[in-house]
């Protein structure tokens, strides 16, 4: 939050002007969702609310000091959209079309994994038949095993798609950000913290494959 990093210098300083001049606070206002965190497949509609201008502590720190910068610039109403979740992926900020629109190796396997979990996809069913078939052959291994008096192996009970949890590609942007695309978005900031610090390379595509979606 705001208030609670040095981004409460920029506070304290627009509230001081503001009372020196006998003025109002800059009309910097921060949108949140309220009723929605994350989805399998993209949801057009959720509830939101807007802050009133006189909560600046309670507003996202980076968004806020980039907001008070804009401000001081332009001298218009900012209106920041904060869709933010901590401890995600990028991969779970970007929509299948930037994934379906790379050419590079990581993209591709990532946009499978997305259609292996879309049951209107052919993947899905080539996926999910192996994977329960993948079961049966180890039951039936395990029962010849058990009568050899060997140890049983264990099941995989890792899904096919993009169903690693809820945080998995696609799944916060389908919820947090899908619904508010019909806004006049005139530009987007993208900062992260840890989450994928042990990513390499494939950050560098994950990087493409966000802008590419959401442009």
């Amino acid at each position: 939050e705001a208030g609670k990093s040095s981004a409460s210098v920029i506070i304290n300083k627009l509230a001081d002007e503001a009372a020196a001049k006998n003025a109002k606070l800059p009309p910097i206002r921060e949108g949140t969702l309220t009723n929605v965190a994350s989805s399998l497949f993209p949801i057009e509609h959720a509830e939101g609310k807007w802050s009133d201008g006189s909560n600046y502590a309670e507003y996202s720190a980076i968004a806020f000091a980039f907001a008070a910068e804009l401000y001081q610039e332009l001298h218009i109403p900012i209106g920041i959209l904060n869709c933010s979740f901590s401890t995600t992926q990028i991969e779970a900020w970007t929509p299948r079309e930037g994934f379906a629109e790379g050419s590079d190796p990581y993209a591709k396997s990532e946009y499978r994994r997305i259609l292996e979990a879309d049951p209107r996809a052919p993947e899905y069913k080539a996926a999910w038949d192996k994977f329960y078939q993948d079961i049966e052959d180890t039951v039936k291994a395990n029962a010849q095993l058990v009568k050899e008096g060997k140890p049983a192996r264990a099941i995989s009970t890792k899904t096919p798609g993009n169903l690693n949890g809820n945080r998995d590609a696609c799944w916060m942007y389908n919820a947090k950000i899908n619904p508010v695309v019909p806004y006049a978005i005139r530009g987007a900031i993208w900062n992260q913290g840890y989450a994928n610090s042990g990513a390499g390379m494939t950050y560098y595509s994950n990087l493409h494959s966000l802008i590419r979606g959401w442009r």
